[in-house]
């Protein structure tokens, strides 16, 4: 065998060699992808749900079955029938948080058990890379530069004073930088006031 034979043999080598670790890295990098959209997904999920149990554990009336009616009126008035809502609503905020500092939908008396703090641990280093956000919203736009409607959650085509749309946003930074789409997940519902005092009308 002549030595240029040798290396060329050594260059299909190489060659061969760069193709099946690119395969590699390509397959990794698709599985990780998976696993981010599969965890952001699920914590769509865990925040939705903590959020609706939050806000079906508490009587979410702006007005109790003693409010005089003109209390009721003044209250409307007010928009103060939205404040329940406005009280589920969460600013961009790591799954994972320092030590001390709160975070409403992962805390173990409410949520799961997940970690709260940051550590060396995989699911640390895992999870540290998300954030999610709550918004809540009173009135939709059916086309741009329309004005904008109350809702109509029960689609009775009557706009409903006490619904309101809740969205939950979860985004994945890796390093905490900012990607060109980082929004992994984003998961939406109604919700409305239960419960209202017979015969009184919002």
């Amino acid at each position: 065998m002549s030595l240029v034979e040798i290396l060329l043999a050594i260059v299909i080598a190489a060659l061969a060699s760069v193709s099946i670790f690119r395969t590699l890295k390509v397959s990794r990098d698709q599985y990780m992808q998976v696993d981010i959209l599969v965890t952001g997904d699920l914590l769509a999920q865990s925040v939705m749900e903590q959020a609706i149990h939050a806000f079906d554990l508490e009587d979410s009336r702006f007005f109790t079955l003693s409010s005089q009616p003109t209390e009721i009126k003044q209250g409307i008035a007010e928009k103060r029938w939205q404040e329940p809502f406005l009280q589920l609503t969460q600013a961009k905020t790591p799954i994972i948080t320092a030590v001390g500092v709160p975070n409403p939908y992962f805390d173990p008396t409410f949520g799961p058990a997940l970690p709260l703090t940051a550590g060396d641990g995989a699911v640390q280093r895992f999870l540290k890379d998300f954030s999610y956000q709550v918004d809540v919203s009173f009135d939709r736009i059916t086309n741009p530069g329309d004005t904008p409607a109350p809702l109509d959650s029960d689609g009775d085509g009557k706009p409903d004073v006490d619904a309101a749309r809740l969205v939950v946003t979860i985004f994945h930074e890796p390093g905490g930088e900012r990607n060109a789409d980082p929004i992994v997940a984003q998961h939406s519902t109604f919700l409305g006031v239960p419960d209202k005092v017979p015969g009184v009308r919002p």
